[in-house]
């Protein structure tokens, strides 16, 4: 029950791990077809569209703060390895392989115990 009054700032948390990770997918995009020029800068879409997905993930975070414990709220920021794994299987066909998943585990587990001991 007590995870109720939490549930606006992890609503705001998840979103932010999945725009930050967005956010690395463009910069990956961005960072195949990057040059040390000013067209290869100024015309490098996907380089500002990483940009502009931190931004938003900056004030997601900063929402999340603002109504939520930092002890229960910034654990769950790990979950945006998960979704970047997740990204780079489907969008770039990265392998996953055992050692990854167990990674993901070891998250998910990390975050469950550091989120029950909290004091409220």
């Amino acid at each position: 029950m007590r995870y109720i009054k939490h549930i606006k700032p992890i609503i705001y948390i998840v979103i932010a791990t999945l725009f930050i990770s967005i956010a690395q997918a463009f910069w990956k995009l961005a960072a195949l077809k990057f040059s040390f020029t000013v067209e290869g800068l100024l015309f490098n879409l996907p380089l500002f569209a990483g940009f502009l997905f931190y931004a938003v993930t900056f004030i997601l975070v900063l929402l999340a703060l603002k109504h939520g414990e930092l002890s229960i709220v910034y654990p769950i920021l790990g979950t945006s390895y998960i979704w970047v794994l997740l990204v780079a299987r489907y969008a770039f066909n990265e392998i996953i392989t055992i050692t990854n998943l167990l990674g993901v585990a070891s998250i998910i587990l990390g975050i469950v115990f550091i989120t029950q001991g909290t004091k409220k």
